[in-house]
Formats: structure tokens, sequence, C-alpha cells
């Protein structure tokens, strides 16, 4: 048990040191990000020095980067508005799941154990998609709105810029925090194309706004009535959101099945525990129960992916 509670403690505050030593550059990586400024090779002076403590503090951005799964992460970040960065994400995956599985599996002496808890390494990106998911619908909700007050916008006369700007102020989180992001990066001197670029590429799951940004980029090159194109896109999303929530009504008993069947077997758990521990205890205790609770529980995760893939509206 001491030794357990050392080795938490010791990964607790080394997390904790990377996580605030992080904080310190965030606000110069996030000016280069809205700049679109590549990392400077190490040079004199200030930079120099941010330079080794960025290499001091990134080693597992480092790793990220090499493996290729940086950027990806990265993305899934911005897309879930989370301003962390893929190594801060990583440390609190990394706690979450090898914190629990120290304590117990030196408690129990058992690797099955502790083999069960470092899964709770993938509940901070289980939770991530969840949140990326919430954040696209409401951006999604949001931006006939959003084309609208742009439509009135350009009709008054103003810049496309201008009707940008003018729509963050009026929209809400979490579009209007993009619309604001979109026009600061403008304000620093990056081209309004590939403001919009790069808008579409945080937001890859909103089709309508990949239509906007296409049918933008087009006109700036070709000429033409945007005021039009964006009219036919908010009468095309609402006949969208018009299937969609008759679809959702299509498909709401088939959800509510497949939640309670999701949450059959940790019912039974509960219910077999209480009437009886030890019962229950086996499957940690026991070799033969450690296998069999690792087989379960791979094919519950199975079955409820499967489930989910079964009623989506892409299958």
């Amino acid at each position: 048990f001491i030794l357990a509670a050392s080795l938490t403690c010791f990964f607790v505050l080394m997390t904790g040191y990377l996580l605030w030593r992080r904080r310190k550059l965030r606000l110069e990586l996030l000016v280069r990000e809205r700049l679109a400024i590549e990392r400077s090779h190490p040079g004199a002076g200030a930079s120099t020095l941010m330079q080794e403590d960025r290499r001091r503090i990134a080693v597992i951005d480092r790793l990220l980067q090499e493996t290729g799964t940086q950027q990806r992460l990265q993305d899934l970040l911005d897309q879930a508005g989370e301003p962390t960065s893929p190594g801060s994400f990583v440390l609190r995956s990394l706690l979450w799941g090898l914190g629990p599985a120290l304590v117990l599996g030196t408690l129990t002496l058992s690797p099955g154990v502790a083999l069960l808890c470092c899964l709770g390494g993938l509940l901070p990106l289980v939770l991530l998609l969840q949140r990326r998911g919430k954040r696209m619908q409401k951006i999604d909700a949001q931006l006939p709105v959003a084309l609208e007050i742009m439509t009135i916008s350009l009709r008054a006369g103003h810049s496309l810029a201008q009707t940008i700007e003018l729509s963050a102020n009026e929209l809400q989180a979490p579009l209007g925090d993009e619309l604001r992001r979109a026009a600061e990066e403008h304000r620093l001197g990056r081209s309004l194309e590939e403001v919009l670029v790069s808008m579409s590429r945080r937001l890859p799951g909103c089709r309508a706004l990949r239509t906007f940004v296409v049918a933008v980029l087009v006109l700036q090159q070709t000429g033409g009535n945007l005021i039009e194109i964006i009219e036919k896109i908010i009468e095309t999303l609402r006949m969208q959101t018009q299937y969609e929530r008759k679809l959702g009504a299509m498909t709401a008993e088939g959800k509510s099945s497949a939640r309670m069947l999701s949450g059959l077997p940790l019912a039974f758990i509960a219910l077999a525990y209480l009437a009886d521990p030890g019962y229950i205890g086996m499957l940690f205790t026991d070799p033969i129960g450690q296998k069999l609770l690792i087989v379960s529980v791979t094919l519950w995760c199975v079955g409820i992916l499967w489930t989910r893939k079964l009623i989506s509206p892409a299958s």
C-alpha cells in the first residue's frame, strides 16, 4: 500500500508540474496558431529560451508527432472546443488509467485488475468524443441563423469580413466562438480565404459550412451573387433539419432499447454484489474469473459499438 501510494503521488505531482509548465507557453502558441506561423528554428535571445523550455516539457508531443497522431488528436480537441494540447490530454488520460491501476494492482497483486483499471485511461477520450458530437450538433443548429445574419449584413453593403465579425458578435457559443476566432485571425493578418479554409478544417462534420466556404472561394475567383448561394444553403439546411427530426423519431425506440441492453450487465453485477459480494469477488481474485471478466468486458464493448452502428443514420 505504501509503495502504491508513493508511486501514485509521484505520478500526480509530475503530471501537475508538466501541465503547469505548459500553461506558461499557451499564449505564445495560441498567437502562433492564429497567425499560422510555423515553429522557427532555434535562434538567439528569448526565442532560444522558449525553444529550450518547449523541448523540455513537450516530450509527449514529440512522441505523438513521430507516431503521426498529434495532428489528428489536435483536430479532435479543436472540434470538441478543448483549449488543451495533445500532450496535456495524453497526460490526463495516463493519470486516469495508471493511477488506479498502480493502487489496485499493488493492493490486489492482480495483473487482470490492473489491466482493467488501465481501461480508465480511455474515459477522457470517450468524454471528448461525446463533447465533440454535442458541439457539432449545436453548430449545425446555429448555422441557419448565422447564414441569415450574413445575408442581412451583405444586403446592407458590408464586406464579407465585416459580416463574419457581425455574426460572431450576434451568435453564442460554439459557432460564435468559431466565427470570432476567424475574425480575429483575419485582423491579425491572415487572408480571408485562409481563415475560411482553416475554419472548415476545424469543423469537418458541418457540411453546410463546407459548402459555404467552397462557394465563397469560388465566387472570389469567378464572381457571382453570394447572397443567392447563401439563401439556397439555408433552404437546404431547413429541409435537412426536417429529415433529421423525422429520422430521430423513427429511431428513438431502437436507441432506448440499446441503452437498456447496454445497462443490463452493469445492473446485474450491482445486484449480484449486493446479494453475495463473494460471488462477484471471484471475478477479480480467481485467475479464471479474471479471464472471464476481461472477455466479458471486451464483448460488452464490442456489442455497444455494434449496436450504435446498427442504429446510426449512416448505416
